[in-house]
């Protein structure tokens, strides 16, 4: 179902869908609140697809995702 985890300071790591405790697809977050990720996760890594944010907000990598490694 969707939900979302925190960092211990508060501020929102995670905002999505979840599946048995697991990651599925969403936004992962820096602590400062920036998006560091949205796609698709497996067994909490990146897999799938998904595009990767650098620290000002702009895309750093998108593509196919394979445990955690883009692929293409």
């Amino acid at each position: 179902g969707f939900g979302r985890s925190f960092y211990f300071s508060g501020n929102l790591l995670f905002d999505g869908i979840w599946k048995n405790g697991s990651k599925v697809q969403g936004l992962y977050f820096l602590e400062d609140g920036t998006i560091r990720y949205n796609g698709y996760f497996l067994n909490d890594l990146y897999h799938n697809y998904g595009r990767l944010f650098n620290e000002n907000g702009q895309v750093e990598s998108q593509g196919i995702w394979w445990q955690g490694k883009l692929l293409y």
